[in-house]
């Protein structure tokens, strides 16, 4: 018993560990966008590309990433992730161009792609049902740690190139566990949903399943409040400059936020274990309550500017993980599909979003992209509400 509780515990560790370094090149990259658009010297307005070139190619593979997943141990799976995290979070830190922070960003995308669908097999095989929640609250809580670690990293990268050691150290980090995943395979794989064990080497039947229409809506509402999601990473940090707060309030403004979304994402999911009301509900009203944080940003003032931002991050972000949860609850042999499909929605509203809301910010400025950002996040959550109705 003592011996299956700690490899539950090193299984939560590794979780986090993964989805941590999975996200980090796109969160060190909004987190720190002040510092390499004047490092680089190309135009606010075009940091949004970097973050596109992630999120397209994302939503090119995750399908099929997923399918793939269905079939392949995860552990494998996850290799491949922190292999392409790797190689990107180096390429950034060797760029001089942001064509190649683009290109560096795509091979980060494809990273992200399959990690999602991995990490999620790797919960629903290797973690106990009364977990699961736990799991995803540790997953959830280690993005949100990315972009943390940005913002307190901005006042000793304020000057010269100091950004890049940066991505340097995620690169050191995503080897390290690199080398710890190898020790973690094992030769069996215990299925407690199921209440079966199956051999770890053992090739995966395929099974086809057709996407719910409820999936299909909660994805077009994924597709939308990642949209707002992306543009909310991509661009706080320039919006709070602008509006006039220096690198060192910035920074503590983002810790704050980025604390808040940390905790509030680990809270929910740990919740989850607990009771037994629909995790969309929820991811609902925190929709709401975050595009209110949102509508706060537009005014650019900076008495609310924090007060906004911890809102905006906490609740208008901090939802994304009970959206995975739920195709943990609703999927049968098809996981890896559902999370795919999900994944594909939100990596092309991931796309779009910072190139919409960098062109609202061209035409008039960030108080339309925060009120354009807020208006998205209602639109998202009425699919979430129709989806409701929809499973029943």
């Amino acid at each position: 018993m003592k011996m299956m509780r700690n490899s539950q515990f090193s299984n939560l560790a590794m979780i986090s560990g993964i989805a941590f370094i999975a996200i980090s090149p796109l969160y060190f990259y909004g987190a720190l966008s002040v510092q390499i658009t004047e490092g680089l010297g190309y135009r606010p307005s075009l940091h949004g590309l970097g973050a596109t070139s992630f999120y397209l190619v994302a939503a090119i593979f995750a399908i099929s990433l997923g399918r793939t997943t269905d079939r392949l141990d995860p552990v494998v799976t996850l290799k491949i992730a922190i292999i392409m995290t790797i190689l990107s979070s180096l390429g950034i830190t060797f760029s001089n161009s942001l064509i190649m922070i683009c290109i560096s960003l795509a091979i980060g995308g494809f990273g992200n792609a399959i990690a999602t669908p991995g990490i999620a097999q790797l919960v629903q095989e290797r973690i106990e049902l009364r977990r699961q929640g736990l799991a995803y609250g540790f997953k959830q809580s280690a993005t949100g740690l990315s972009t943390l670690i940005g913002g307190a990293a901005i006042p000793f990268v304020a000057f010269d190139n100091q950004w890049r050691h940066v991505f340097a150290l995620g690169a050191l980090f995503s080897l390290g566990i690199l080398f710890r995943l190898n020790g973690m395979s094992s030769n069996k794989i215990m299925d407690i949903k199921f209440g079966s064990s199956k051999d770890a080497g053992a090739p995966r039947v395929k099974v086809k399943v057709p996407y719910s229409l409820e999936v299909k809506l909660i994805s077009m509402s994924f597709a939308i409040g990642a949209a707002v999601g992306a543009g909310l990473i991509t661009y706080l940090p320039l919006s709070n400059a602008e509006a006039g707060l220096s690198p060192a309030q910035s920074s503590f403004t983002l810790i704050l936020a980025s604390s808040s979304s940390l905790i509030t994402r680990f809270v929910v999911l740990l919740y989850m274990d607990r009771t037994k009301i629909d995790s969309i509900r929820i991811c609902i009203g925190m929709m709401f309550i975050g595009s209110l944080g949102l509508f706060g940003l537009s005014t650019m003032g900076t008495g609310i500017i924090t007060f906004s931002s911890i809102i905006s991050y906490a609740f208008g972000w901090g939802w994304i993980g009970l959206i995975t949860y739920k195709m943990l609850r609703v999927s049968d042999g098809n996981l890896g599909s559902n999370v795919g499909l999900v994944q594909a929605a939100a990596a092309i509203g991931s796309i779009s979003g910072p190139i919409l809301l960098g062109a609202a910010y061209e035409i008039s400025g960030f108080q339309l992209m925060w009120q354009l950002s807020a208006c998205g996040l209602i639109l998202s959550l009425l699919f979430l509400v129709v989806s409701q109705f929809k499973s029943k």
